[in-house]
């Protein structure tokens, strides 16, 4: 019974990370399948995260994100290059995005959420190391 509580979770996470891998492109695609397949996904609106500024031009910026390069025709004021950027936009089967909606986020707000994120990894990590000390000990006593 005891394993079927440890495997049951573990299963199910398993059959949730598997669905997420093959169905999830299909309903939300990455910016590197759009430019990928520019004909696919022509005139489609797609959510990109995390897409470094690498140049800004006077009628838009050119982004990228995981080796991908895309320009987006749009003005965001203030925008300068090496800032982050998440947007939506609509594609082009030239291989550019017309911005809808943005959010411009800084180095130092990204490194932050970094760091908070890393807490409760390393609360985790504190409580396992804990734990497979109580069993270790526990189990020594039955060797002795």
């Amino acid at each position: 019974m005891r394993w079927l509580k440890i495997l049951l979770p573990a299963v199910i996470l398993a059959g949730m990370c598997a669905y997420s891998l093959f169905e999830g492109p299909r309903r939300v695609p990455y910016l590197s399948s759009c430019l990928r397949d520019p004909v696919a996904f022509d005139g489609r609106v797609i959510a990109a995260t995390g897409c470094r500024v690498a140049e800004v031009q006077e009628n838009g910026f050119i982004v990228r994100h995981f080796g991908k390069e895309a320009f987006i025709k749009g003005m965001i004021p203030g925008l300068a290059e090496g800032q982050y950027v998440d947007f939506v936009g609509r594609f082009h089967k030239q291989g550019r995005f017309e911005l809808e909606k943005y959010h411009v986020s800084s180095r130092r707000a990204r490194l932050i959420k970094l760091g908070v994120s890393l807490i409760p990894l390393a609360v985790v990590g504190y409580m396992l190391c804990i734990s497979f000390r109580r069993i270790r000990t526990s189990t020594e006593m039955f060797i002795q």
